[in-house]
């Protein structure tokens, strides 16, 4: 999901790139989804012929575990951040009841 405003494009002698830029959670959260479902099939059905290159296997499910990891990490927040948005409009509307 690219939109103009998360874009910034980086022009380099040699490439050009286009470098997303993620200012809030919720995009993080969106491409960490991505990746997961990307890791997630990789990790599944990525196509390895010789058992003795399945340590790339391996290291897609620890990339994935990884991901997980931070997206975990990241909800966590997003959570608490929510919670402790609702815990001031709580103390709020108990505060203007009490007057």
């Amino acid at each position: 999901m690219k939109t103009k405003e998360n874009t910034h494009e980086i022009n380099e002698s040699t490439n050009d790139l286009k470098v997303m830029s993620y200012d809030n959670r919720q995009s993080i959260l969106i491409k960490l989804d991505e990746v997961i479902e990307f890791l997630h099939k990789k990790s599944l059905h990525g196509r390895i012929t010789k058992p003795e290159t399945d340590k790339i296997r391996i290291a897609w499910f620890k990339a994935l575990a990884y991901t997980c990891s931070i997206y975990s990490q990241i909800k966590r927040d997003v959570d608490l951040d929510e919670l402790k948005e609702e815990v001031e409009e709580i103390k709020s509307l108990l505060a203007n009841r009490g007057d």
